[in-house]
């Protein structure tokens, strides 16, 4: 036998045991539990989360979305006129005989890709982000679509290096909305440069149409920061962070590499575990799928919140022989077809010397 086929044989014999492992459902499992905080409330409750979330953002897609982001290893950057919130579309800044061109401008080149925040806090309760149901409802395609946990701070560096002039990063806003016969408004103001404003109007005091650098310069101005990163109050929940740029060409706007900055793919409960088994085999990252099951029980004819049982649990696809396989696969360009026998070995062989340990633990003479 060739040292090539030797080492193709090897390599399917980890990758069925592992798949094996996902058909009989056999995987470690991270229940999502609330129990009931000490000291802080009768009403305070503790969600167990994924460790290191902290270092998180979460990006929710759909199906249809997920299978070009990991083949491409893309993010996209979309325009604001495709927003979900009605009122966020509809930016205005006037401007005197130029406002429209403004607002059309502004619609079309601000583009932005949206993140959760690791926890949404509501009082003392931190509840993670992919546990959030409406967002697997409104942007994880009712569940058939997954939940990307990126390293925040992998991704800024490359939303940063790919698009220096133009970024921004920042946190939405919600605004309440304001009831007008009360006597109170909202006014949402900014400042302009004199290079702006100035080069508005031309020697005979009429105002000179906008342009792209004219649009963006007022795109990056501060005080526009706080007007173009706000949300109906409706949309609270959603707790989003918005990576944003200002960009007028016609094609899509991508932020590219992003593999790196990948640390955890979750798979909503409706996506086929085996479908799950063969992403986790492209992607180091590690990979999970979610489950919600109902907290309440009907005992004695009386509704029980059971703060012990699970509202839901992550299935860990990642089983160790695919941690292994990934760790394999970061290396083996720069091994030898030796070194790669060898690798493989030592694997097989501490797996094995690990079931004799677990057999006599289990097993004492």
């Amino acid at each position: 036998m060739t040292t090539t086929k030797l080492i193709e044989e090897k390599i399917t014999y980890i990758k069925e045991k592992a798949l094996n492992k996902v058909k009989n459902g056999i995987l470690e499992i991270i229940p999502y539990t609330k129990v009931k905080f000490k000291g802080k409330g009768k009403d305070a409750i503790q969600f167990k989360y994924i460790q290191n979330i902290d270092n998180l953002i979460f990006h929710f897609t759909k199906s249809a979305n997920f299978e070009s982001i990991f083949k491409n290893q893309t993010l996209l950057l979309n325009n604001s006129e495709n927003t979900t919130d009605p009122i966020e579309n509809k930016w205005y800044f006037e401007d005197v005989d130029t406002g429209h061109y403004v607002n059309s401008l502004m619609r079309k080149n601000v583009r932005f890709c949206c993140f959760c925040k690791p926890f949404l806090e509501i009082g003392d309760n931190k509840i993670p982000a992919y546990a959030l149901s409406r967002m697997w409802n409104q942007y994880g395609g009712n569940y058939d679509g997954c939940c990307i946990g990126f390293n925040r701070e992998k991704l800024e560096k490359l939303l940063k290096k790919q698009y220096p002039s133009s970024y921004r990063i920042g946190d939405i806003i919600y605004d309440l909305p304001l009831n007008p016969e009360f006597g109170v408004s909202s006014i949402h103001t900014f400042k302009t440069t004199s290079s702006t404003l100035k080069v508005f109007e031309d020697g005979n005091g009429k105002y000179k149409q906008w342009d792209d650098s004219m649009a963006k310069e007022l795109y990056l101005s501060t005080d526009m920061f706080g007007f173009l990163f706000r949300k109906a109050f409706d949309y609270r929940d959603e707790n989003e962070i918005r990576f944003s740029i200002y960009d007028s060409n016609e094609y899509p706007r991508l932020i590219h590499d992003i593999n790196s900055a990948i640390e955890i793919i979750i798979f909503g409960y409706k996506v086929d575990p085996i479908k799950a088994f063969e992403y986790d085999l492209q992607t180091q990252a590690t990979v999970y799928r979610f489950y919600f099951e109902s907290p309440y029980r009907l005992v004695n004819n009386t509704i029980n919140q059971h703060w012990t049982k699970s509202y839901g649990r992550l299935e860990k696809i990642t089983t160790p022989e695919t941690t292994f396989l990934k760790k394999y696969n970061s290396v083996k360009d720069k091994l030898s077809d030796d070194n790669k026998i060898n690798a493989l070995n030592f694997y097989l062989q501490s797996e094995e010397k690990e079931k004799v340990i677990s057999l006599n633990q289990n097993h004492p003479h």
